[in-house]
């Protein structure tokens, strides 16, 4: 992830899942095969696998459903033809 210099921005509001992804000069990224997990790292376990496809400035996004509040992580897989990232972000659903 550090050689890429990429950064992400990861949220979950209003039944939506979002990425938006960005390179080390704060350029849109593109084109890229996004695939988000959202699991509960407390209580419950639950785990829900979602694609994220591209809609334009970086930004992916998806409607999901999560089965309750409290505690989640999301975390991506960002494929591209030669280059992945990943990242993790913990969330409060209310």
């Amino acid at each position: 992830n550090a050689a890429l210099g990429w950064s992400a921005r990861l949220d979950y509001r209003g039944g939506q899942a979002l990425l938006v992804l960005t390179d080390r000069d704060g350029r849109a990224i593109d084109g890229m095969q996004v695939e988000a997990v959202f699991t509960r790292p407390l209580g419950q376990a639950a785990e829900i696998a979602v694609a994220l496809p591209a809609r334009g400035g970086g930004r992916y996004a998806a409607a999901v459903t999560l089965p309750m509040a409290g505690q989640w992580e999301m975390a991506v897989t960002v494929d591209g033809a030669r280059d992945r990232f990943q990242a993790t972000e913990r969330l409060v659903v209310k």
